[in-house]
């Protein structure tokens, strides 16, 4: 199973008792995407959690989770997502304090998932390479370079019937390549 997360930017600020980066190491130790879904869910009745955006993918299912106070559950059918901080694919919360960065977020996912759909007999390594230059250019907005912030890593992952596949560039990916990541099987 693999357990992925971002931020989720919203316009109230919730209490954040417990880190919301343990719930990948919590989601994890659970045998299947589902199972993880439904520790999440109890997860988030018992303590507070700052806002974010989980996806659960094992060979049954791929689930996203979604935080903002309350937790949306949906399923992902087959194919090409974009999880962003307002949001994934064409359903987007945009939080009126970032408002102008929160709609360009959004708008540069649409383009990117319109983008990354497969092409006709292209291979996983060539999706993949047209992916990373995807997140490399600047034009998309996923690569972001600003004073106080700015994007410090950035992944790749792929689902199959052989698996997945997973690819991580450790700076910007615009300087970082993004290399091959041996996944346990447990």
């Amino acid at each position: 199973m693999t357990a992925v997360i971002t931020n989720r930017w919203l316009d109230s600020e919730l209490a954040a008792e417990r880190s919301r980066g343990l719930l990948v190491g919590d989601a994890l130790e659970r045998e299947s995407a589902e199972d993880a879904a439904r520790f999440v869910e109890r997860s988030v009745r018992k303590s507070e959690y700052d806002g974010f955006n989980l996806a659960l993918i094992d060979g049954n299912a791929a689930i996203l989770l979604e935080w903002n106070g309350s937790l949306r559950v949906r399923n992902l059918d087959p194919g090409v997502h974009v999880v962003v901080n307002v949001g994934a694919d064409d359903d987007f919360e945009i939080p009126t304090e970032r408002a102008a960065f929160g709609e360009q977020q959004a708008e540069s996912a649409r383009r990117a998932r319109e983008v990354l759909q497969p092409e006709p007999g292209e291979s996983a390594d060539e999706w993949h390479e047209r992916a990373a230059a995807t997140l490399r250019d600047h034009e998309y907005g996923f690569c972001v370079h600003a004073d106080e912030y700015g994007t410090r890593s950035s992944s790749l992952l792929r689902t199959d019937a052989d698996g997945v596949e997973y690819r991580f560039a450790d700076g910007p990916p615009c300087e970082t390549d993004h290399e091959r990541v041996t996944l346990g099987s447990g």
